[in-house]
């Protein structure tokens, strides 16, 4: 039986304790406007060699042993098998960038792959400003949008 797949998006470090998460991966206060793909991985199928956005990396990803695999440079994306399931770190602002078409392309590709298979239910945490709903309303993604916010 397969896992569930956590997906944490866009944490803002130092302020975001990363202490409780595998393999002491951790944050750092570093930003760029671009990223490149580092390997290839379902997440990044469709999406140029080099994405250029304007603060695409927020807080890029630092330390970390070997069991998180680095999806991108500078290290913004990365997956790591934890028990039946995954973790997946995205310190890409894909909810602020989502009209950009490699945002859009990764946004679907991570919601997809966090779906893939599992027959259990889905729970999405918004921040509460309001964006990921938006997002993924605006991609015609409202299945994840929970019942409440798609009133909004």
């Amino acid at each position: 039986a397969a896992g569930q797949t956590l997906v944490l998006f866009d944490q803002d470090y130092p302020a975001f304790d990363s202490s409780w998460l595998p393999g002491g991966v951790k944050g750092s206060d570093d930003d760029f406007n671009e990223f490149r793909l580092a390997v290839k991985h379902p997440l990044l199928e469709g999406l140029p060699p080099v994405v250029r956005v304007t603060k695409i990396v927020n807080d890029a990803l630092s330390g970390g042993d070997a069991a998180w695999l680095r999806l991108t440079e500078p290290w913004g994306l990365s997956v790591r098998k934890h028990g039946q399931g995954e973790i997946i770190l995205c310190q890409l602002r894909l909810e602020e960038t989502w009209e950009q078409p490699a945002s859009a392309r990764l946004l679907r590709n991570l919601l997809a792959y966090a779906r893939r298979g599992s027959r259990l239910p889905m729970l999405m945490l918004d921040e509460g400003n309001g964006e990921v709903p938006a997002a993924l309303s605006a991609l015609g993604l409202e299945e994840w949008v929970g019942a409440e916010e798609a009133g909004r």
